[in-house]
């Protein structure tokens, strides 16, 4: 009996990307204890560089902590949790974010309702300040259930592909405060960061247009005006005589932070 219980697969397997985040780490793995004890789950925890303090509050958590050396491709990262995981599903999340309520999840297993989707998104609430006075909410698709070929793709801003079945809805907040920042120059390293990973995407693959959208909305963040005209300018050239769906999205964008880059340089 003992050796089926061991061997018997969990229904959620539950990944977290840490990265040395002191303040907030034990806030995320404590607002996980409630999913992991109403549904059958089980921990993984991708430690991407964190100090032997932090390394060993992973380890209260959870035995399964995975060591990777971090190459800059959040991708690879979060494939190494993907690839030993068990469960029916999978949900990933980030040592800066944490839930606040659970509740639609854990219901989400318990009905068995889960067996009718293949993906669910979560709502992450995006704080613009540690009073939790200003923020905006966004569906996040952070649960799948797992295939074969599941995996992740982009080495940033990066998610599961391929994307099967019908997608749940679930209002399950998490709280976000990856984009509170103590400075402006705090913000714009954040930025570069991500800028200089965009720009060689980009380069590798030109035609794939989510790249250009995102570096649009990090040139808007750092307020580079400049830089976001002339990228929307050249995106609407190289997507002039497309017409499909990724190319009237992307066009309504480059549209977009074309004026924005018009009225705030402007300002």
């Amino acid at each position: 009996a003992d050796s089926k219980s061991r061997q018997k697969k969990p229904v959620l397997s539950i990944s977290l990307l840490a990265s040395n985040r002191k303040a907030t780490i034990r806030k995320c793995l404590d607002s996980l204890k409630p999913i992991m004890e109403q549904v059958e789950s089980e921990l993984i925890i991708v430690d991407t560089g964190c100090d032997e303090e932090t390394h060993d509050i992973l380890l209260e958590y959870t035995s399964h902590v995975i060591l990777f050396e971090w190459c800059k491709d959040f991708s690879k990262a979060r494939n190494a949790g993907l690839k030993e995981a068990k469960g029916e599903w999978f949900l990933f999340i980030d040592d800066d974010e944490w839930f606040s309520d659970v509740s639609e999840i854990v219901e989400f297993f318990h009905s068995g309702e889960y067996k009718n989707y293949g993906v669910a998104c979560y709502i992450q609430r995006n704080y613009m300040d540690y009073q939790e006075m200003r923020y905006s909410d966004s569906w996040v698709s952070r649960m799948i259930c797992l295939d074969s070929d599941t995996r992740f793709v982009s080495r940033i801003h990066e998610y599961l592909y391929p994307v099967k079945g019908a997608c749940k809805l679930l209002h399950s907040p998490a709280k976000h405060f990856g984009y509170v920042f103590n400075s402006e120059e705090e913000r714009y390293k954040h930025s570069e960061r991500n800028i200089s990973l965009l720009l060689e995407m980009i380069q590798e693959e030109k035609g794939h247009l989510r790249w250009w959208e995102q570096l649009a909305q990090e040139y808007r963040g750092i307020r580079e005006y400049r830089k976001l005209e002339e990228l929307c300018e050249d995106g609407l050239n190289f997507i002039k005589r497309k017409n499909n769906r990724e190319s009237n999205k992307a066009r309504a964008t480059f549209y977009a932070g074309k004026i924005l880059a018009e009225l705030y340089g402007y300002r």
